[in-house]
């Protein structure tokens, strides 16, 4: 497998499993305190934002030429940071 098919497996495979882990925090935030509440969503509507970003890019970086992926790649990265910075945040919150 080459390293564009490695690094694509396991983006989708990292992608799906933050999907869990913002279908767990919506479940969190249906029990929470009203205050609690309308922080989440706003920490919850972040991570989908950042999700859908990450996920867009990924389908750009699977239609990408291999001249271009290198390049494509450098914006998945950061989209992939974005993504985890704001699930931290989300995270330390609970």
């Amino acid at each position: 497998m080459s390293e564009r098919e490695t690094y694509e497996k396991k983006l989708a495979a990292e992608l799906d499993g933050y999907e869990v882990k913002i279908q767990e925090l919506k479940a969190k935030m249906a029990k929470a305190a009203a205050g609690a509440r309308e922080e989440l969503y706003a920490r919850i509507e972040i991570l989908e934002e950042r999700k859908q970003d990450l996920r867009h890019n990924l389908d750009r970086l699977r239609r990408a030429s291999t001249e271009a992926w290198a390049e494509i790649r450098k914006g998945v990265d950061q989209a992939w940071t974005d993504l985890k910075k704001s699930m931290d945040r989300a995270l330390s919150k609970m």
